[in-house]
């Protein structure tokens, strides 16, 4: 072996005497098992299928077939079945508790059955005892 092709066997371009790199796709792009540009698994030299999705499952701009980035949540903040985050579909029902309200009691805009959120401060920024905060 030269010493162009180093102790791995691939050049300081990484491709190997026949033109291929470890993934065994030359510099076009095509590969050498398939004569194409997808290797047996139907991924292209950058990582992609025929409908632009990598191993994982997302494009290149990250979203999977559901417009859904990694975390599952599309731009709006959605998962594929259009529950928010929190749990809540755009009608303001709970996809765990199956009502208003989410498991800890409060509804999607983040109050309790009584009116009041997490802090104690109803809708009119009142507390419980009336008194405006």
């Amino acid at each position: 072996m030269s010493d162009d092709y180093g102790p791995f066997g691939y050049d300081k371009d990484g491709y190997d005497k026949d033109g291929y790199d470890v993934n065994g796709y030359d510099r076009k792009g095509i590969n050498k098992d398939t004569g194409t540009n997808f290797d047996k698994q139907g991924y292209n030299k950058i990582g992609y299928n025929k409908e632009g999705y990598n191993k994982d499952g997302f494009n290149k701009e990250g979203y999977d077939k559901y417009s859904c980035n990694r975390t599952g949540y599309d731009e709006d903040g959605y998962d594929k079945d259009g529950y928010d985050v929190r749990g809540f579909v755009g009608t303001g029902i709970h996809k765990d508790t199956g009502t208003r309200y989410d498991p800890n009691g409060f509804d999607v805009d983040g109050y309790n059955k009584d009116g009041f959120n997490e802090d104690g401060i109803d809708r009119d920024g009142k507390n419980y005892d009336g008194e405006r905060r």
